[in-house]
């Protein structure tokens, strides 16, 4: 729960409320200087006492507080910080993220109250949400939070190194970028292109064997030959790297073809 010194709040359960200084729409503050910040999905005791917290630091300036539904135009907020209160689960409070990047592209959003989930955290920032605070963390450490964020320094803590690295090699894998189609690859014969087509397609050995009416063993023995022509260490990738190499021969013109002599 976020606590501070003067101020402690209980609630978290996203509601609609309106306090001093909330009316919709809210006008853009005049200044550029302080920090334009505005709360979605606070209950009204956590969030009027969020605002007062917020309109009594010198840097920020108070924007409102976003209505739940339905969601209104928010392109006025463009260089401001969203304060989004952690709904009741971890979907909810990404598609939350995804409808307020859905209205607005300039905005920032932070995630409060947030289970101490690093995995939960990734999904968030995946989504669009700029940083994150811990539901045992200080309403002090949202304020800084905030100013990082404003600053254009998304957190990432020491808690999201390993994930997060783990996340960029699952997607790099899925999508081959760890793949690089050589420039001129070594030709593969045309029962090494009919197996490597194959493969692209996630068969098995059986299952080509199958469908070209030759033996596994041979089967094999061409997937061995073409691992080696492409360069590569196991069947998934050579089915990648087969499927840009024929992308690209696709994708060439006829004048860029040499001419035979």
């Amino acid at each position: 729960m976020l606590q501070h010194d003067a101020l402690q709040a209980d609630a978290l359960a996203p509601a609609n409320w309106s306090a001093r200084s909330s009316a919709w729409p809210f006008e853009r503050q005049d200044t550029a200087d302080p920090i334009s910040v505005a709360l979605d999905g606070y209950e009204r005791l956590h969030g009027e006492s969020l605002q007062i917290c917020i309109e009594q630091t010198s840097d920020m300036a108070f924007a409102g507080n976003i209505p739940d539904d339905p969601l209104p135009e928010l392109d006025y907020l463009d260089q401001s910080v969203i304060v989004l209160s952690h709904q009741s689960t971890v979907l909810a409070t990404v598609e939350r993220i995804r409808a307020i990047q859905a209205h607005q592209t300039g905005a920032s959003i932070v995630v409060s109250g947030v289970p101490a989930n690093p995995i939960c955290n990734i999904r968030y920032l995946e989504s669009g949400a700029h940083g994150y605070v811990y539901s045992h963390e200080s309403t002090d450490q949202l304020l800084n939070v905030v100013r990082m964020v404003a600053r254009g320094q998304p957190r990432l803590g020491e808690d999201l190194t390993a994930p997060l690295l783990a996340r960029l090699v699952e997607l790099s894998e899925q999508l081959g970028h760890f793949q690089l189609v050589p420039e001129d690859p070594v030709p593969l014969s045309q029962r090494e292109e009919e197996v490597a087509l194959e493969i692209s397609k996630g068969k098995s050995n059986q299952e080509i064997a199958d469908d070209l009416f030759i033996s596994t063993g041979t089967v094999k023995n061409h997937v061995h030959r073409i691992l080696r022509k492409l360069n590569v260490k196991d069947r998934r990738q050579a089915g990648i790297i087969y499927r840009q190499l024929s992308e690209r021969e696709a994708g060439e013109q006829p004048e860029d073809r040499p001419i035979p002599a």
